[in-house]
């Protein structure tokens, strides 16, 4: 699978010229297979459920590595108790680019960007993500392995 760098730059690319950008799954297994989630949902909750149902339907591809690619919101501080980071004023939407294997080794890339209407385009990494942390990026694709192997969950 090609690295993190090389997709963040595809999704940049895409994200500018669609001015949206629909999340995908690419699973690395015994074979390899790229799924485009169009009906993402909008909470961590409604995605977590959604990808550990992926990872029951694709466990017999005996998957390896997954990366998600997705547009989503970040913040500073505490992740939120219910609803959408969405909701919330000081939120700033991201390119993320998560990855975790089975054995649990996660990495992740973020690209903050603003929508720029007097520019009618984005303008990206206009501040510094937060900082990364496993439990922050990857926890909707360890909901993936653990539909793999119920016995994770």
């Amino acid at each position: 699978m090609d690295d993190l760098g090389q997709i963040l730059d595809i999704a940049k690319q895409n994200l500018e010229r669609d001015g949206e950008l629909v999340p995908v799954l690419f699973v690395e297994g015994d074979a390899r297979l790229v799924v485009a989630l169009r009906n993402f949902g909008r909470t961590a909750d409604d995605r977590a459920a959604l990808l550990y149902a992926l990872g029951q339907q694709l466990a017999y591809l005996r998957p390896r590595r997954v990366v998600l690619v997705n547009d989503a919101y970040i913040r500073e501080g505490e992740p939120p108790v219910a609803g959408s980071l969405a909701d919330y004023p000081d939120a700033r939407e991201a390119i993320v680019v998560a990855a975790l294997d089975a054995d649990g080794c996660a990495s992740a890339l973020v690209l903050p960007y603003e929508r720029e209407p007097s520019l009618e385009g984005l303008r990206f990494g206009f501040k510094a993500p937060p900082p990364f942390t496993g439990d922050s990026r990857t926890f909707l694709l360890e909901a993936f392995f653990d539909g793999c192997s119920p016995s994770r969950s």
